[in-house]
């Protein structure tokens, strides 16, 4: 076999679905580190306190439940650091949009998310009633 017959091309079958690829070639930026980066990725800029990707396309799309947050979070943690979250609260906050334009987070242990079982010595009759 010669050459040519043998190397094939990296992507084989693009040509097949060129017209539904998309390459986004404006995002980048110029910090050395991961953190920032990430941080530049999901809110667009390196600076922490802006709000996160998912909390503009909540306020500008808004939900479709009133009952349900409008997007969530799946917080994976890692056994590195007892206490690491591998998704740091700013990457899915709100920064100075309101509160209920952020993402809730879904835990693995104990209740799915916060404050959803009534606290120890507190009845629910009693909570509803605050």
């Amino acid at each position: 076999m010669s050459k040519a017959a043998t190397a094939q091309a990296p992507l084989p079958h693009s040509a097949k679905v060129a017209d539904d690829l998309a390459f986004i070639k404006t995002v980048h930026t110029d910090t050395i580190n991961h953190d920032p980066a990430i941080t530049y990725i999901q809110t667009g800029s390196q600076l922490p306190g802006k709000p996160s990707l998912g909390a503009w396309l909540a306020y500008g799309l808004g939900s479709q439940n009133q009952n349900l947050p409008t997007y969530v979070v799946l917080n994976a943690t890692w056994s590195a650091k007892r206490d690491a979250q591998a998704l740091y609260g700013r990457l899915w906050g709100s920064g100075f949009l309101s509160s209920e334009y952020q993402g809730v987070s879904l835990r693995s242990n104990g209740d799915p998310v916060l404050f959803l079982s009534n606290p120890d010595g507190v009845s629910s009759t009693t909570r509803h009633a605050r």
